[in-house]
């Protein structure tokens, strides 16, 4: 009962529904695709000025990277050296137990003055003078430390000095400061790229939505005609003969009249196409029949076999197939030169769609080679994910335009 009544219902509103407009639908169309191409264009615009920025950014760096060079060499010679001086330290470390200078002064004057001033045996003695010599070297080590460690300051002292040096060279700084503005810049175009690259996703959804909707409404408005065309022949004919029998399905067609001049164009260049092979092909076949009673012999003269007499008829068949072929080409070239009469309505036509006028019979091929593509596209309407997803977030250069047909259709 309630799935009857829905259908009532749904049937109630196609009674209800009027003649799509199509008219209408075109210009709100063309209004969405003006406002694609123009914000396809500024999304172009803007990777091409991400891209200005990212090469002015490399070139900075590259300058940056010359002017810092030689701190650089002189830095990493410093380190080397520096270095080096670790690894002796870390030896020498390994040697000098007593790494306090003062305790050990007083620990070697202590075991001096003792052994001056006190009587000892011969075995207290030389373990006296043994302590003695080995203060004495660790002294010695101990110096060596100091200085090294001194020497591994100084180093220290000279990489902090070039690296202010470097800091404060006025062509870096003034390098840096412009790689900052440019980064700067950058992060801007991306936050506009990523603002346009939402507005084309919704110029997209708001074009697929109203081709859909349209679809729909013709959809709806073929089954009332058709229900409308299953009245019996009894039934008035005031409901058999309404607008639905006046209104030729194919108008709705979004862009008839274009689609139309297309189709038209396609099948007079055909035509003017197969005129020029069938002028052509009557010309060869005229040309191959063509005999000259000058090349003719006599039946007791094909019986001679005279060698320079055979060699002769030879020369004479090939230069006249050469002929022939000379003779065939050149009259293909001259029927492509040849010039085209066009009548008044197909000029116009060539103005409606914006086309080319072929002035001679060699480039209708092309011409009509590219109507038929621009026909093909005209049933292009719809936009798939891919056809946004294309569009590169980054630096990226953008080598896919979205385009559409000739007509925005």
């Amino acid at each position: 009962m309630k799935q009857d009544s829905l259908n009532v219902a749904e049937e109630d509103r196609e009674e209800n529904l009027s003649c799509p407009n199509r008219k209408k639908f075109q210009a709100e169309l063309d209004l969405c695709d003006s406002a694609i191409n123009k914000n396809n264009i500024k999304l172009t615009d803007i990777l091409s000025s991400i891209a200005g920025v990212n090469r002015e950014i490399s070139q900075i760096n590259i300058l940056i990277k010359q002017s810092r060079e030689p701190y650089r060499i002189a830095m990493q010679e410093i380190g080397k050296k520096r270095d080096k001086l670790r690894d002796d330290k870390f030896e020498v470390e390994r040697e000098c137990p007593h790494r306090d200078m003062q305790e050990l002064e007083r620990c070697l004057a202590r075991k001096e003055k003792e052994y001056r001033n006190t009587v000892l045996d011969a075995h207290h003695e030389r373990i006296l003078v043994t302590e003695i010599s080995v203060l004495k070297k660790n002294k010695a080590t101990l110096s060596q430390l100091l200085l090294i460690k001194k020497q591994i300051e100084d180093n220290d002292t000279s990489l902090s000095h070039l690296r202010k040096k470097r800091e404060k060279c006025e062509k870096i700084a003034e390098l840096k400061s412009q790689s900052t503005k440019l980064k700067t810049e950058r992060v801007n175009l991306n936050r506009i790229y990523d603002t346009s690259k939402d507005n084309m996703k919704f110029l997209i959804s708001k074009k697929n939505d109203l081709v859909k909707n349209y679809k729909l409404e013709c959809s709806r408005w073929k089954n009332k005609k058709n229900r409308a065309n299953q009245y019996p022949s009894t039934f008035p004919s005031l409901h058999r003969l309404s607008e639905n029998n006046l209104i030729n399905e194919d108008e709705l067609e979004p862009f008839h009249e274009q689609k139309n001049d297309l189709r038209l164009l396609i099948s007079y260049l055909e035509k003017l196409d197969l005129q020029r092979n069938a002028s052509g092909s009557l010309q060869k076949s005229c040309s191959e029949n063509e005999e000259d009673s000058a090349d003719e012999f006599t039946a007791h003269f094909q019986n001679l076999t005279f060698c320079p007499v055979v060699l002769n008829n030879q020369k004479n068949v090939r230069r006249k197939t050469l002929k022939k072929s000379v003779s065939v080409l050149s009259k293909n070239k001259k029927l492509d030169n040849q010039p085209i009469s066009h009548d008044l309505p197909h000029f116009q036509l060539f103005g409606r769609t914006n086309t080319v006028v072929p002035a001679t019979f060699g480039v209708v091929k092309a011409v009509r080679e590219k109507l038929a593509l621009l026909d093909n596209k005209t049933n292009e309407i719809e936009w798939d994910e891919k056809d946004v997803s294309e569009f590169s977030n980054g630096f990226s250069s953008c080598t896919t335009s979205v385009t559409d047909s000739a007509f925005g259709y």
